[in-house]
């Protein structure tokens, strides 16, 4: 069977290049951990690899990862919410906005590791992880609905105001094709690992089992961050 052109571009595309890039990565990391010649800082790729698929059968790490994905979603659906509503309201009252735009701000410049360390001491597991999830999402989410309301073709809404449009036709059909493109890069985003592993920077075990972090070797850690959990916790 003879492949076609195109085909064997995509082929390449999609399979030979990202192939090539990993190769790349994982000969840097090698080289790297050779010459650094220490394990607790930066062990062989092999190693990590080993002790990834040691990790998948131990006994709670596939709940612990369940657990994470469900409180992601939490975060997003409560930011989701949040930034829908502030931004339709910023988009028909125009004072409301100039009074979010600044915390939005703050929240985006915040450092998000000096932000675990003050939710640490006063939050627990669960509420910590879902404040950071929502203070890293919520800017991203209403900057991007506000942007997309106030920039809704104004001679869409003149036409529909024209042939007296129904306020639930008017969100259906002109406001939510405009927020469409905004959910669909957030969420790529999130499964390409950008918003997911911040998302879950915050997760923490109890306290009574933080005792053992120090405890945890590296090559752990590199396993987690290559299943995109991104928690140290996962293999105390």
């Amino acid at each position: 069977m003879k492949i076609s052109k195109t085909t064997a571009k995509r082929l390449i595309e999609n399979v030979v290049y990202p192939i090539i890039a990993c190769a790349l990565i994982i000969g840097v990391w090698a080289i790297a951990s050779k010459v650094k010649d220490n394990p607790l800082v930066l062990p062989m790729p092999g190693v990590v690899i080993e002790r990834f698929f040691t990790l998948c059968t131990e006994r709670g790490f596939w709940r612990s990862v369940g657990w994470t994905l469900l409180r992601t979603i939490e975060c997003f659906a409560l930011s989701f919410c949040i930034a829908l509503l502030l931004s339709v309201l910023a988009g028909i009252f125009k004072p409301i906005n100039k009074i979010i735009s600044p915390i939005v701000a703050f929240l985006r410049s915040a450092p998000t590791v000096a932000v675990i360390l003050i939710l640490y001491a006063f939050t627990s597991n669960k509420t910590m992880t879902i404040i950071v999830g929502f203070l890293i999402a919520f800017p991203v989410l209403y900057s991007a609905f506000y942007t997309a309301i106030t920039g809704v073709d104004k001679d869409l809404l003149e036409m529909a105001k024209l042939y007296e449009v129904r306020p639930v036709d008017k969100v259906t059909a002109i406001y939510l094709p405009s927020i469409a493109p905004v959910q669909i890069h957030f969420v790529a985003n999130l499964e390409s690992g950008r918003g997911g592993g911040n998302f879950v920077v915050g997760g923490k075990h109890d306290r009574g089992q933080n005792t053992d972090r120090k405890r945890v070797g590296r090559d752990s850690v590199f396993a987690c961050m290559d299943s995109r959990c991104r928690r140290v916790q996962f293999c105390a």
